[in-house]
């Protein structure tokens, strides 16, 4: 099977980490000479990446700032998850909030309770 793909010539330094992080995680099958064949791979900035066992409330907050929704595992309704809304200049609001789409397909200002704070089961939500 053929297939094309971008280049991305990365520096020796950065290669050799991607190299060695993809290898680790068992993807080893990426490999094609000197070639890291990225198909069903996403690169993301190391701030947002997913650790096995969920985030916590700050790195939930920095992936929301980065633009990704988030959602926690441990919420009863499924399809849940929030997002930040920022303003812009025909907005009814001034400043950034977050908001919640609900298991009723809704969306409401959202509130973090104590126990969202602390939990650590919270994941980016992608589309």
């Amino acid at each position: 099977m053929t297939h094309t793909f971008a280049v991305l010539g990365l520096s020796p330094a950065s290669y050799a980490e991607v190299s060695a992080k993809l290898r680790a995680a068992g993807y080893n099958h990426a490999f094609d000479s000197e070639v890291i064949d990225m198909h069903g791979i996403g690169i993301v900035p190391e701030a947002l990446v997913v650790p096995a066992a969920g985030m916590d409330f700050g790195a939930a907050i920095r992936a929301l700032k980065a633009g990704h929704r988030v959602a926690r595992a441990g919420w009863n309704g499924k399809g849940m998850w929030l997002e930040l809304q920022v303003p812009d200049a025909h907005s009814k609001m001034s400043l950034p909030y977050i908001f919640m789409l609900t298991a009723c397909k809704n969306q409401v200002p959202w509130f973090a309770s104590q126990a969202d704070v602390l939990a650590e089961d919270w994941q980016i939500v992608l589309d």
